[in-house]
């Protein structure tokens, strides 16, 4: 149905870039790419620098998904 991709960080103990893939088999419908990488507040925690997302940036993201809206640059 979609792929998120994520902040990088959104692991504190990784570096590594995370995309979630939605997919369902009986759906007909386009898939929607969101690109929510520029989201989130950098965070240190430790040694480690994380990537936290605030609820905003997350209903931003259900809703925009749940929607199959489109929207520049996101």
């Amino acid at each position: 149905e979609g792929v998120i991709s994520m902040p990088s960080n959104i692991f504190a103990n990784t570096a590594t870039n995370v995309s979630i893939l939605f997919i369902n088999k009986s759906s007909q419908e386009k898939a929607i790419l969101i690109d929510a990488s520029n989201l989130g507040e950098k965070v240190k925690e430790g040694k480690n620098q994380k990537t936290v997302l605030s609820q905003e940036d997350i209903e931003k993201i259900i809703n925009h998904f749940s929607k199959k809206k489109n929207l520049d640059d996101f």
